[in-house]
């Protein structure tokens, strides 16, 4: 019911928070319902275990009568010493199946706005961070984040690859990197939140903090979560999947839009149309 300082567990999924065991109840006895399923089998791939935290990659096979689907997922814990667990975050791209919102609220909400150092971070993954957010030339950044991947790396995994296929190699990391660079960090720049690291695979869940200017371009504060994986070797990132709603703000409905900045995008969509 409480966590181990007093607050209530609790879940955040991408229907809402819920808090104490009641709601948790709530949302297990919901969930085959909220997915359209009948049935469910869940697939383990990889976890990641760390600081008091556990991240699980899984695939969910849904059965439903509309047809089966398999989402990939990424459920994050917070554990505690009695084998419980005080928060579990659940992480997949909301275009899967029907029902579910393209805005995945801010999870954190961090007392200030802003990016946050990189101090807890090691190696290519901190580079990468750190390269992410240098407001320097594009190219040179695009180039460097491609010099701390493996020839073969992968990017993607978590979307469907009718929206986003999971491609690999140098020239794929450099497409896909062309677009982000060019967003961060002057439209937004990606706040770490939790770090989950053994080593080898380093699972980070962030808020994406957006700036006037982001706002100004149809952009929403939300939270997401990534993984990245170290070749065992050179040290250097063999696989990025990112897991977010990042670049569908304009499936977004208004009314769920926060109220501080629902008059900005608004007035972004009016302008485009």
């Amino acid at each position: 019911e409480k966590q181990q300082f007093g607050e209530r567990s609790f879940v955040d999924a991408p229907q809402g928070r819920y808090s104490g065991k009641s709601e948790i109840r709530k949302l297990a006895m919901n969930w085959l319902a909220d997915c359209g399923a009948v049935s469910a089998r869940v697939e383990p791939a990889t976890q990641t275990v760390s600081g008091g935290r556990s991240a699980s990659e899984v695939t969910v096979h849904f059965h439903r009568k509309e047809g089966d689907v398999s989402i990939p997922m990424c459920i994050t814990g917070d554990l505690r010493p009695d084998h419980g667990l005080d928060a579990v975050r659940i992480y997949f791209y909301y275009g899967w199946i029907p029902g579910f919102s393209a805005y995945r609220r801010i999870i954190f909400e961090p007392e200030h706005m802003e990016a946050a150092p990189y101090s807890l971070m090691t190696g290519s993954v901190r580079k990468y961070f750190e390269l992410l957010h240098d407001p320097g030339d594009i190219r040179k950044r695009i180039d460097d984040i491609v010099a701390i991947t493996t020839a073969d790396a992968s990017f993607g995994g978590y979307r469907p690859d009718w929206i986003e296929p999971a491609d690999s190699g140098w020239d794929a990391i450099r497409e896909h990197y062309v677009a982000i660079c060019a967003d961060a960090p002057s439209s937004y720049c990606v706040r770490a939140e939790a770090i989950i690291d053994d080593g080898l695979q380093c699972v980070v869940e962030w808020t994406l903090i957006v700036s006037d200017k982001g706002y100004a371009e149809g952009r929403v504060a939300q939270s997401g979560v990534a993984v990245y994986e170290r070749d065992r070797d050179s040290g250097l990132l063999r696989s990025i999947r990112i897991c977010d709603n990042v670049g569908r703000e304009d499936e977004i409905l208004p009314e769920e839009l926060p109220e501080a900045v629902r008059p900005l995008v608004v007035a972004y969509r009016k302008k485009k149309a």
